[in-house]
């Protein structure tokens, strides 16, 4: 005799096997954060989040690479002290950040040289904290006019660390995946898709440039053809934007998120917009009378919507989840949930 099924229950199923077949394929991805600080030096909060969502690995930068005004030469700048021991079970992925700027006024043929160096410098930063590393991971905005320089460059690096059985892996945006025919493809292991930073830093107040999901959505529908091996990384930061006479002038420490309001060297206008009542320093930035400072912060549901429209157009799952950045700033907005919700769409 056959069994009959209720009609409710045949919606039912045909719901969960939606809901389950948006969900990538694979392996579920590590658990990571960014660390984007000059000083290693984890708070209590820091430290149990890591506990918590049990990550097992770190992208700690441990120096920019500008050019020189003077000299007109590359050179590393903000080098990472730590101050600290690592927290164990943690693996440890060293990031360089590489201006665009830097890369225009190089010269192609001296970008061996440029790897070289940072490669030692990498290595001197890791050797007097004992760190050892499996990674290496270059952070670039890099252009239609600078990527041959710029693949030079990681071609130099990818070479002298697969002699140490190490892979260098790349930041990638998403213009970069839309129109990889003319961006090109870098010269690497795996890329980070940066699943933030997608529009344009304006002086009007017109959307947000960290996160727009419209916006994100006129470029994931190439993902799943791009031929690196692709990570992921979300944001859950924020920033202070300073703009004078309609004209962005510098982007402020994050920790004036939490200090502007209730400052009363300012008019509050709404909750992320501030006027200066008169001229004074700031944690060392210059504010000039009538400046605005507004902020641009990403919120628990932001993240969750990111993560949920990033996983819903991926076909395998990243091998990394990672989050920018680790910071007391950011994290105190989310509850243990958020991040697991963050997580669990992969």
């Amino acid at each position: 005799m056959i069994a009959k099924v209720h009609p409710w229950g045949v919606v039912f199923l045909f719901c969960l096997l939606i809901f389950w077949g948006c969900k990538p394929t694979g392996p579920k991805p590590r658990h990571s954060f960014y660390y984007w600080r000059t000083e290693f030096k984890l708070s209590a909060m820091e430290k149990q989040i890591l506990t918590e969502q049990e990550c097992t690995r770190l992208y700690i930068r441990y120096f920019d690479v500008e050019l020189n005004s003077v000299t007109n030469l590359p050179e590393p700048v903000g080098v990472i002290s730590f101050n600290e021991p690592l927290p164990k079970g943690i693996e440890i992925i060293p990031v360089v950040y590489i201006t665009n700027e830097c890369l225009k006024k190089c010269h192609t043929g001296n970008m061996p040289d440029v790897g070289a160096k940072i490669l030692r410098l990498i290595q001197s930063v890791s050797d007097h904290s004992r760190i050892s590393f499996p990674e290496i991971q270059i952070d670039c905005d890099w252009s239609d006019g600078t990527r041959d320089k710029y693949f030079s460059l990681l071609k130099s690096i990818h070479n002298a660390l697969h002699t140490q059985k190490k892979m260098l892996s790349a930041t990638i945006r998403l213009h970069q995946i839309k129109y990889r025919e003319r961006t090109g493809i870098p010269p690497v292991d795996r890329g980070m898709l940066m699943f933030y930073n997608m529009g344009k830093l304006e002086a009007s107040e017109a959307g947000n440039s960290i996160y727009d999901s419209s916006l994100a959505n006129k470029y994931v529908g190439r993902l799943n053809e791009y031929p690196l091996p692709l990570d992921a990384a979300l944001p859950i930061f924020g920033w202070v934007i300073q703009i004078r006479d309609n004209q962005i002038i510098a982007l402020l420490p994050k920790r004036l998120i939490t200090e502007l309001p209730g400052d009363s060297s300012f008019i509050q206008y709404g909750t992320n917009k501030f006027t200066a009542k008169h001229s004074f320093f700031l944690h060392g930035s210059y504010i000039m009378k009538d400046d605005v400072l507004r902020i641009e912060a990403i919120q628990p549901g932001t993240t969750i919507t990111a993560a949920k429209q990033l996983s819903s157009n991926l076909k395998t799952r990243p091998g990394v989840i990672t989050l920018f950045d680790l910071d007391t700033n950011n994290l105190k907005k989310y509850h243990e949930d958020d991040f697991k919700k963050i997580y669990n769409f992969f």
